[in-house]
């Protein structure tokens, strides 16, 4: 029964690609207009498609054995201020289709090229410039630190650290504790899709900007958590909503991937996320400002 348990994947990337492309992932008219065909069921909500990509290194050894439903965990480097953290997902397709197929091959770099920047293997003061193998993955996602993915494998440290960006690796069976697929799986369970995450966000946000300043947009709203701010905001008033949904509540680690996602090009001058130093020492969210309507439409009655 075990062997037919999925396998688990290790690659590692920026926090800024794997917003992008993972957590609030990519136009499917763009990867369409490139690729051509790709399966319906990769498409979420708000018509984006979630995917990784790995360089023509030794890790298409790794690549070729992915198949649909293998769990891929991304680490995440940050500086050293920042705590590491484990991000995890499904993977439920892969391209090209044919790793031989030399037109396919050309698709795959041509859209990683639209998608992730230039990245430098530190060692060898190289360049990567595109990413020939795709990872297509569930538009699901779970944040956990480092410490505790490493706890519920049963692996080093050094087994997520090694490496470089994008590169992919397969954990050997006999190599991590006999549960834990199963708690990475259950981590999963019960976790909405980016995209109903993240209008439920702008939906609980227009309603307290309503209540506070009487407007729809443009006024500051708490982030919320208690424990940190001693005050509720988005972050109860969004969490009380999925378990309405029958979701499980995110975690406040959880809650700031999504909200860090939001703090790319893609959003600059439609939304704000202040942050100020917190009693834990760390600067954490305060407050955000939707200036308009970003994941609903215009006039949307709440």
């Amino acid at each position: 029964m075990s062997s037919n348990k999925p396998n688990i994947f290790i690659a590692r990337g920026t926090p800024e690609n794997i917003a992008k492309s993972i957590v609030l992932g990519v136009e499917s008219r763009i990867v369409k207009s490139i690729i051509g065909y790709v399966p319906e069921y990769l498409i979420d909500s708000s018509n984006r498609i979630h995917l990784w990509g790995i360089p023509e290194t030794r890790s298409l050894k790794a690549w070729l054995k992915a198949k649909k439903n293998d769990l891929l965990l991304i680490y995440e480097r940050s500086s050293r201020k920042t705590p590491e953290n484990i991000i995890i997902t499904q993977i439920k397709w892969k391209y090209p289709l044919d790793p031989s197929n030399q037109t396919e091959k050309k698709k795959a770099e041509k859209l990683s090229r639209n998608i992730w920047k230039t990245v430098k293997i530190s060692k060898k003061k190289t360049l990567l410039t595109y990413f020939p193998y795709l990872l297509f993955t569930a538009p699901i996602i779970v944040t956990r630190p480092l410490k505790e993915i490493i706890e519920i494998l049963g692996i080093s440290e050094k087994s997520f650290r090694i490496g470089f960006r994008q590169s992919l690796q397969l954990v050997a069976k006999n190599k991590i504790k006999p549960n834990a697929v199963d708690t990475l799986l259950n981590l999963l369970a019960k976790i909405p899709e980016t995209p109903v995450f993240l209008k439920i966000l702008e939906e609980e946000y227009v309603a307290l900007c309503r209540k506070y300043s009487g407007e729809d947009y443009g006024y500051p709203i708490p982030i919320g958590n208690k424990e940190i701010w001693n005050r509720e905001g988005l972050y109860e008033k969004v969490n009380e909503r999925l378990t309405k949904l029958g979701y499980r509540k995110l975690s406040w680690i959880e809650f700031k991937k999504y909200l860090a996602a939001l703090e790319t090009p893609t959003y600059y001058g439609k939304i704000w996320i202040n942050k100020i130093i917190a009693k834990t020492g760390n600067s954490e969210p305060h407050s955000i400002t939707f200036s308009q309507p970003v994941f609903l439409k215009p006039h949307i009655k709440i």
